[in-house]
Formats: structure tokens, sequence, C-alpha cells
């Protein structure tokens, strides 16, 4: 897919939410950088200084996407 925005994803492990959000993103054939803020406590401190406290949060540039919504990822990544 070609994209012009950088996409990154903040997960947790055991969020089920964070899990289909990825699938969703692989299964659409997104380009994205993940960013497991259970595995690396200073993504969680980088995303916590963005004002977002949870997880899945998804950034397309610097429009932050909270949980899992394909409709408006479809729109923000220009998927029709």
């Amino acid at each position: 897919m070609e994209q012009h925005d950088t996409v990154v994803v903040y997960t947790s492990n055991n969020c089920q939410t964070s899990r289909e959000l990825l699938q969703w993103l692989d299964e659409n054939k997104v380009d994205y950088q993940e960013k497991n803020t259970t595995e690396y406590p200073d993504y969680l401190i980088e995303l916590q200084d963005a004002g977002h406290f949870g997880t899945p949060t998804t950034f397309v540039g610097h429009h932050a996407i909270l949980g899992f919504q394909p409709a408006h990822l479809k729109q923000e990544l220009n998927l029709f």
C-alpha cells in the first residue's frame, strides 16, 4: 500500500483489541511500526506525553485514533 503518513501503533500485551487492530492492519497491507508499551515502558511514557493513556492508539501522521475503529482507519489511510 502506498502511504504518505507514518503509521505508529501503541499496543500492550494481553489486549485483545490491540491484536485485532494489528491483524486488520496486516490484512489491509498497511505498513506500521508497533510500539509495545508492556515490553518497552518508555513507549508508555511517550504515549502519555502525547496526551493518550490507553492502547491501542494509532497515529497516522500526527492524528491519533483511539481503540480499533476500522471505518476511521480506512478514511485516514485512504483505503477504499
